[in-house]
């Protein structure tokens, strides 16, 4: 969301062929008295590019169960509830999403797992050089990109 005035330079992070798969995980504590904050100062944010490193639901699970591991310590509580934003690999209408989650539920013994959906998620991207910019405005599929990318080290 933008002021009417400002340009929208920012889109969802799959609008374009040259983006980045973001997966941000935001550790809270939820506490019985509202005077503490839920703010645990814990964010991990990973990254892939989605022309080289596609993103799955088993994948994204898997490194969310590492990212858990990384900071629990091995401790992980009873009870996860999950937000994700509303991609192929988040999406929990999906049979690849449903099995995923599944597999983290019984592998860790959870009392609970709950997953919700959030709003979309917006990265900006630096303008590249002129001659990436117009190899790029070339390259119209995913597979092109890749095998652009095999005779040229700059992509």
């Amino acid at each position: 969301m933008v002021f009417q005035e400002t340009p929208l330079i920012a889109y969802n992070h799959d609008f374009t062929k040259l983006s980045l798969t973001p997966s941000v995980i935001f550790f809270y504590n939820i506490f019985q008295s509202i005077e503490n904050s839920f703010y645990s100062e814990k964010v991990f944010v990973l990254f892939k590019d989605k022309v080289f490193q596609p993103s799955s639901a088993i994948r994204y699970t898997t490194e969310f169960y590492n990212t858990i591991l990384t900071h629990h310590f091995n401790n992980i509580p009873p009870i996860l509830c999950l937000y994700t934003d509303d991609s192929s690999d988040h999406r929990t209408i999906f049979g690849s999403v449903q099995i995923s989650l599944i597999c983290l539920f019984l592998h860790e013994n959870f009392d609970i797992l709950i997953a919700m959906r959030l709003q979309g998620v917006a990265l900006v991207r630096d303008t590249m050089s002129s001659e990436l910019e117009t190899a790029f405005a070339k390259l119209n599929t995913l597979d092109k990109i890749h095998a652009a990318a095999k005779t040229n080290e700059t992509l």
